[in-house]
């Protein structure tokens, strides 16, 4: 449970110090960042939630994870800060990740026309988002001066209805689609190949009659040919 805290903590310092970089690279696009905005504070409370959820659906201490479990998050929470930190926006020099990839990209990477100052104002922003969550959890799942259910709102334990919306357009105009898909190619599809398949036997069978391996038979299909340009022949004749 600790080293989860530890990962969770790390993660979310790891993704504040990004997060300015996402905001930065809106544009023209104003909701942009408040849309990476309103996501600063929600690491927070998910790491500071996992005692309390732990506390409230046991009735004796947990025990702590072994080593072989503690140390794989550990090293993954200090990979994940160390991830943050190759790609910070304020230099050149600590613009590590971007200055690897470059080659791969061929010059078409996107340049920021943001300043230094206003992606240290963005960085310093989005930190401040993540710190606010932070005390919001720690006040309201550590201290308990704070009522969780204040902003646990139904509409957040339901996804955002996200979920719910997906699975019934999965199951009503979704599947309808998939099923009248499936109907078309069983009906059209493979209707109009069997069909040709049936042409092509039939047509196999007609001209097997003719290729018998007889000598007879090809002997009367050369007569018939003959005859036939003889025919034409004499039709093209003018006397």
């Amino acid at each position: 449970m600790a080293e989860a805290v530890v990962a969770a903590r790390a993660a979310h310092e790891a993704a504040v110090l990004e997060r300015d970089g996402i905001v930065a690279s809106a544009g023209e696009r104003p909701e942009l960042p408040a849309l990476a905005l309103y996501g600063a504070p929600d690491i927070g409370p998910v790491a500071d939630r996992l005692p309390d959820q732990v506390a409230t659906r046991s009735d004796h201490h947990p025990h702590e994870s072994p080593w072989t479990m503690g140390l794989p998050l550990v090293v993954l929470a200090v990979l994940s800060v160390l991830g943050g930190l190759i790609q910070l926006p304020f230099s050149a020099a600590t613009k590590r990740l971007e200055g690897w990839l470059e080659p791969t990209l061929f010059g078409n990477e996107v340049h920021l026309s943001v300043g230094t100052g206003t992606l240290w104002v963005l960085a310093a922003v989005a930190v401040a988002g993540g710190a606010v969550g932070i005390l919001v959890a720690v006040a309201a799942y550590l201290q308990r001066r704070v009522d969780h259910r204040t902003f646990e709102q139904p509409i957040l334990a339901d996804a955002w209805r996200f979920d719910r919306l997906v699975s019934n357009f999965m199951g009503g105009p979704g599947r309808a689609g998939f099923e009248a898909t499936a109907n078309f190619d069983s009906t059209v599809v493979d209707g109009a190949v069997e069909s040709v398949a049936t042409m092509v036997k039939a047509e196999a069978r007609l001209l097997r009659r003719f290729h018998n391996g007889l000598v007879r038979t090809y002997a009367a299909g050369v007569g018939v040919g003959a005859v036939g340009l003889v025919v034409w022949f004499l039709s093209r004749t003018s006397f």
